[in-house]
Protein backbone atom coordinates (compact mmCIF):
# COMPACT_ATOMS: atom_id res chain seq x y z
CA UNK A 1 0.00 0.00 0.00
CA UNK A 2 1.36 3.35 -0.75
CA UNK A 3 1.03 6.48 1.54
CA UNK A 4 -1.53 8.03 -0.51
CA UNK A 5 -3.43 4.54 -0.02
CA UNK A 6 -2.93 4.54 3.58
CA UNK A 7 -4.34 7.90 4.20
CA UNK A 8 -7.30 7.35 2.00
CA UNK A 9 -8.16 4.18 3.86
CA UNK A 10 -6.67 4.17 7.45
CA UNK A 11 -5.89 7.91 8.17
CA UNK A 12 -8.59 10.24 6.63
CA UNK A 13 -11.73 7.98 8.24
CA UNK A 14 -9.57 7.48 11.82
CA UNK A 15 -9.20 12.01 11.77
CA UNK A 16 -12.43 12.33 10.32
CA UNK A 17 -14.10 9.93 13.60
CA UNK A 18 -11.96 11.97 16.17
CA UNK A 19 -12.58 15.01 14.78
CA UNK A 20 -16.08 14.45 14.81
CA UNK A 21 -15.91 12.88 18.84
CA UNK A 22 -12.99 15.14 19.87
CA UNK A 23 -13.75 13.64 23.69
CA UNK A 24 -12.95 9.76 22.60
CA UNK A 25 -10.12 8.02 23.81
CA UNK A 26 -10.94 5.41 21.53
CA UNK A 27 -10.81 7.80 18.26
CA UNK A 28 -7.39 9.72 19.83
CA UNK A 29 -5.54 5.95 20.12
CA UNK A 30 -6.48 5.50 16.76
CA UNK A 31 -5.83 9.02 14.93
CA UNK A 32 -2.58 9.11 16.68
CA UNK A 33 -1.50 4.95 16.35
CA UNK A 34 -2.39 5.48 12.33
CA UNK A 35 -0.48 8.82 11.66
CA UNK A 36 2.34 7.38 13.76
CA UNK A 37 2.12 4.45 11.72
CA UNK A 38 2.12 6.55 8.52
CA UNK A 39 5.36 7.70 8.87
CA UNK A 40 6.16 4.06 8.93
CA UNK A 41 5.04 3.56 5.44
CA UNK A 42 6.52 6.96 4.30
CA UNK A 43 10.31 5.30 4.88
CA UNK A 44 8.99 2.06 3.55
CA UNK A 45 7.89 3.74 0.71
CA UNK A 46 10.96 5.84 0.68
CA UNK A 47 13.59 2.32 0.87
CA UNK A 48 11.69 1.60 -2.98
CA UNK A 49 11.44 4.67 -4.87
CA UNK A 50 13.58 7.66 -3.26
CA UNK A 51 16.41 5.35 -1.26
CA UNK A 52 18.82 7.99 -0.91
CA UNK A 53 16.38 9.92 1.49
CA UNK A 54 16.24 7.36 3.77
CA UNK A 55 19.92 5.64 3.47
CA UNK A 56 20.96 7.24 6.81
CA UNK A 57 18.49 5.40 8.82
CA UNK A 58 18.42 1.62 9.87
CA UNK A 59 14.80 1.16 10.23
CA UNK A 60 11.52 3.22 10.35
CA UNK A 61 12.22 3.97 13.97
CA UNK A 62 15.56 5.89 13.44
CA UNK A 63 13.66 8.02 10.53
CA UNK A 64 11.03 8.49 12.96
CA UNK A 65 13.51 9.84 15.57
CA UNK A 66 15.00 12.56 12.77
CA UNK A 67 11.40 13.53 11.66
CA UNK A 68 10.74 14.29 15.46
CA UNK A 69 14.11 16.41 15.62
CA UNK A 70 12.56 18.41 12.88
CA UNK A 71 8.65 18.90 14.50
CA UNK A 72 7.79 18.95 17.59
CA UNK A 73 3.88 18.12 16.84
CA UNK A 74 5.60 14.85 15.50
CA UNK A 75 7.96 14.05 17.87
CA UNK A 76 4.99 14.27 20.73
CA UNK A 77 2.66 12.45 18.17
CA UNK A 78 5.64 9.55 18.55
CA UNK A 79 5.79 10.01 22.05
CA UNK A 80 2.03 9.27 22.39
CA UNK A 81 1.85 5.98 20.55
CA UNK A 82 4.65 5.08 22.66
CA UNK A 83 2.80 5.77 25.35
CA UNK A 84 0.41 4.02 23.97
CA UNK A 85 2.04 1.40 23.56
CA UNK A 86 3.88 0.64 26.81
CA UNK A 87 1.02 2.61 29.11
CA UNK A 88 4.09 5.26 30.10
CA UNK A 89 7.08 6.07 28.63
CA UNK A 90 10.55 5.56 31.01
CA UNK A 91 13.19 5.69 28.95
CA UNK A 92 14.77 8.41 27.43
CA UNK A 93 13.88 12.29 27.82
CA UNK A 94 10.02 11.80 26.40
CA UNK A 95 7.66 14.53 25.40
CA UNK A 96 4.76 12.79 27.46
CA UNK A 97 4.70 10.07 30.35
CA UNK A 98 0.50 9.64 30.30
CA UNK A 99 -2.13 10.57 28.21
CA UNK A 100 -5.36 11.61 29.49
CA UNK A 101 -9.22 12.35 28.82
CA UNK A 102 -11.13 15.49 29.82
CA UNK A 103 -14.20 16.26 28.26
CA UNK A 104 -14.91 17.29 25.57
CA UNK A 105 -11.77 17.17 24.22
CA UNK A 106 -8.47 14.29 24.54
CA UNK A 107 -5.98 16.86 25.93
CA UNK A 108 -2.16 15.48 26.88
CA UNK A 109 -0.39 16.75 29.31
CA UNK A 110 3.43 17.34 28.77
CA UNK A 111 6.07 16.92 31.68
CA UNK A 112 6.71 20.60 31.51
CA UNK A 113 2.85 20.94 32.72
CA UNK A 114 1.79 22.00 29.20
CA UNK A 115 -1.79 20.94 28.33
CA UNK A 116 -2.49 20.59 24.42
CA UNK A 117 -5.55 19.47 22.45
CA UNK A 118 -4.53 16.05 20.88
CA UNK A 119 -6.68 16.43 17.56
CA UNK A 120 -4.77 19.89 17.23
CA UNK A 121 -1.73 18.16 17.73
CA UNK A 122 -2.11 14.61 15.63
CA UNK A 123 -3.52 17.64 13.03
CA UNK A 124 -0.19 19.25 13.11
CA UNK A 125 2.07 16.46 12.68
CA UNK A 126 0.03 14.85 9.87
CA UNK A 127 -0.10 18.16 7.70
CA UNK A 128 4.19 17.56 8.65
CA UNK A 129 4.20 14.57 7.37
CA UNK A 130 1.94 15.60 4.08
CA UNK A 131 5.13 17.68 3.56
CA UNK A 132 7.73 15.50 3.94
CA UNK A 133 5.91 13.27 1.24
CA UNK A 134 5.64 15.78 -1.27
CA UNK A 135 9.05 16.42 -0.18
CA UNK A 136 10.26 12.82 -1.02
CA UNK A 137 7.71 12.72 -4.04
CA UNK A 138 5.26 9.81 -2.23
Amino acid sequence: MSPRDFIKEVVHPNLEAFKAEPGSMRHAYNAVSCVDTLAAEVYSWAKVHSPIDVADYADDSEYRSALAQKNSDFELLRDLAKAQKHVELKRGSPTVRRSSSSRPEVVVTTDIGQKLVVVEVVDRAFDFLKSEMSTLGA
